[in-house]
């Protein structure tokens, strides 16, 4: 996989019983539904005396699988790359790739990834609070977290779905005090409108309950920070 300047990886994996999705799905799909911030998150690095490329593997039929050509996909991470981890199958981890430069994500690609290969690294339960202050983005979406009041974070985020005149928006507008690394957030115009944030080193994964705008709207993702 070509990279480009700044590009950072995300990684999703839960190591021990698979609660990334809570459905009847196959244990061994690796597919980016909803994000799910009551799962366990925390960063890694893929790390490898012998290997210098870590592929990517799909899981259809009986994949993931080393002895099955099909299964191995043509992307692929490097060494030194920092990875987001989630949940875990068997001997591998699910994998989610945003590439991006500047401002903007260029590519989402996701997958299994030996956990053999990850090193995982220590992270902030207590991050500072200028941890959680700007403006972040998905690529879609925008959450701009702002100092307030009784060491409070203010929310100030606004979602998209679609494009022209077919395009749903949704807001959110809300104060929120962290509690270890998370903060619950209600909409200030609509109580029914809720979204759960949790801060995970440099990503910030958000999950709202479907409450937050149009048809299809959603906040749910992982956002990266501006600089």
């Amino acid at each position: 996989m070509n990279l480009f300047i700044a590009n950072l990886v995300v990684l999703f994996s839960l190591f021990g019983k698979n609660t990334y999705a809570k459905s009847d799905n196959p244990e061994n799909w690796c597919r980016w539904g909803s994000v799910k911030v009551d799962n366990f998150y925390t960063v890694g690095t893929l790390k490898s005396k012998n290997e210098n490329k870590f592929y990517f593997y799909n899981d259809q039929d009986q994949c993931p699988d080393l002895s099955i050509q099909k299964c191995k996909n043509k992307s692929y991470l490097i060494s030194g790359d920092k990875v987001l981890l989630a949940n875990q199958y068997k001997d591998w981890t699910c994998a989610r790739y945003l590439n991006f430069s500047k401002k903007k994500i260029i590519s989402d690609t996701s997958g299994w990834i030996l956990t053999k290969f990850i090193s995982i690294e220590k992270t902030l339960n207590h991050p500072k609070e200028d941890s959680w202050l700007g403006k972040w983005v998905d690529g879609f979406n925008t959450l701009e977290l702002t100092k307030g009041s009784d060491g409070q974070i203010k929310v100030n985020g606004l979602a998209t779905w679609g494009s022209g005149v077919n395009m749903h928006t949704g807001e959110i507008v809300g104060m929120g005090k962290p509690i270890e690394n998370k903060i619950t957030v209600k909409d200030e115009s609509n109580e029914d409108c809720q979204l759960k944030l949790v801060l995970i080193d440099q990503f910030l994964i958000a999950e709202d309950n479907s409450n937050c705008g149009g048809v299809n709207v959603s906040f749910s993702s992982v956002y990266i920070r501006e600089k």
